[in-house]
């Protein structure tokens, strides 16, 4: 719903296709439930769409933004007091249960994110 959307502050506009963090639907999908919103899972829903890769070195790349993507995420929501505890208990998880490269890049990526986010907002500063 629009007031929602509204009332989340919308999409990052950091985030998302295009932009330097892939990780827009995550991250609205967080603020929503952070602001008592809840949504539901429906696996008969299927969204397909071609990303003009062609070869496998361009779906590994697309996957590399999408790791990159994910730790600019868990990042975003390590910021958020009342989000804090659950999201670095769960990524931290993740990452000793999972592939220790897509760790890497997930770290990278949040490295990346609160470096563009303070040197961003540091930028803005009179």
């Amino acid at each position: 719903r629009r007031e929602a959307l509204e009332r989340a502050g919308g999409f990052d506009p950091a985030m998302g296709a295009g932009a330097r963090f892939a990780a827009d639907d995550v991250d609205l999908a967080a603020r929503l439930l952070a602001l008592g919103y809840s949504g539901r899972y429906d696996p008969r829903l299927v969204v397909l769409h071609h990303h003009r890769r062609q070869t496998e070195a361009a779906a590994k790349a697309i996957q590399r933004r999408y790791d990159h993507g994910r730790g600019a995420y868990y990042a975003k929501c390590l910021m958020a007091s009342q989000l804090r505890r659950r999201y670095l208990t769960t990524w931290a998880r993740l990452v000793w249960k999972g592939s220790w490269p897509r760790a890497g890049r997930e770290m990278m990526g949040a490295l990346d994110y609160w470096w563009f986010r303070f040197t961003s907002s540091s930028r803005k500063a009179p």
